[in-house]
């Protein structure tokens, strides 16, 4: 997935703060947490150099939104029904929160960082 955005600060590290705002196909799909004023910030590798101010194309690996996807959307309800299936309601609820402290660390150690891939004039 690419999009653009403008670098508003140099993190440090080869990571910068990127405000992208909502394009067209944001409006369908919802999974980014854009403000009021339709922008957003995420951190990015600074692999080509990109300074404050500068408008830059960015990408998030295809597969790495796929696979979130499923962490977030298909996996809990799958973690519930096989403790449902297997002892009712409470070993499906026990499941779908043992389900969520799993990732809430997987979140914390494995996090997708956005890289920078070309400066747009």
């Amino acid at each position: 997935m690419k999009e653009s955005g403008k670098v508003i600060r140099i993190i440090g590290d080869g990571l910068v703060e990127v405000e992208i705002k909502a394009s067209s196909g944001c409006a369908k799909c919802g999974a980014c947490n854009f403000d009021r004023s339709g922008t957003m910030s995420m951190e990015a590798k600074n692999e080509i150099g990109a300074s404050r101010g500068d408008v830059v194309e960015i990408e998030i690996p295809e597969g790495s939104v796929i696979f979130s996807s499923l962490l977030i959307f298909i996996f809990p309800i799958i973690a519930f029904f096989a403790g449902y299936i297997m002892k009712g309601l409470i070993l499906g609820s026990i499941c779908l929160l043992a389900y969520m402290i799993f990732l809430f660390v997987y979140d914390r150690k494995k996090r997708v960082i956005p890289r920078i891939t070309a400066l747009i004039k």
